[in-house]
């Protein structure tokens, strides 16, 4: 079957199998003045209905593995392209080497957007396509050892990793970190009291402009 784009898309169905054409707003994103209508019903007739993110884009995904972390360092680095925003769906990280109560520790974890110098140290993963579309034009990094920095950077999420589980964030649709195009965002964790082996990944979303 032929994937459409959403924004062709002048209907849904609700949950009782209904057809609920969709208000339209100026510009688009913004809250519209006018209500839904439903298959059958008087016109204007209020329907509730999920709120649909109408700046749906490709998902990518990059993910590292079995990294040795001994230093500070960004775990991930993103560039938003030229041409595209990029929102932040989802960050992972977790480590299977490091158990017990002797090893227990919590490292600090911020996610910090506005960085204007590319840290270093790190690898370059390869993103992969989650919805098949076009590919990543993002710019990605992995494990810089040296940080990024300069710039006006925003802390966006200040928060902190128990390392015995697995350190999740998965932001409501309304809350997810957007970056216009050239924007830098990194995921940063402070030194571990020894070593870790770390898995991670972060979820993004690339929306032509």
């Amino acid at each position: 079957m032929a994937r459409r784009h959403p924004a062709s898309f002048v209907g849904v169905v609700d949950e009782d199998g209904y057809v609920v054409n969709l208000p339209t707003a100026t510009p688009p994103g913004q809250a519209s003045a006018n209500v839904g209508t439903v298959q059958g019903a008087p016109g204007g007739y209020p329907v509730p209905t999920l709120a649909v993110d109408p700046a749906y884009g490709y998902i990518h995904t990059i993910t590292v593995t079995a990294v040795a972390v001994t230093v500070a360092q960004d775990v991930f680095e993103i560039v938003a392209p030229a041409g595209r925003r990029v929102k932040i769906r989802e960050v992972i990280l977790g480590q299977y080497t490091d158990f017990g109560d002797a090893a227990a520790e919590i490292l600090s974890v911020i996610v910090v957007r506005g960085n204007t110098t590319a840290g270093s140290g790190g690898s370059v993963p390869v993103p992969s396509s989650l919805s098949g579309g076009s590919p990543s034009a993002a710019t990605v990094l992995a494990n810089n050892t040296t940080v990024a920095t300069g710039g006006a950077p925003q802390t966006l999420r200040a928060s902190a990793w128990n390392i015995a589980s697995e350190w999740v964030y998965i932001p409501d649709q309304a809350e997810r970190p957007a970056l216009q195009p050239t924007q830098r965002l990194v995921v940063r964790i402070t030194v571990p009291a020894d070593s870790i082996t770390l898995n991670a990944t972060l979820v993004y979303e690339e929306v032509p402009l």
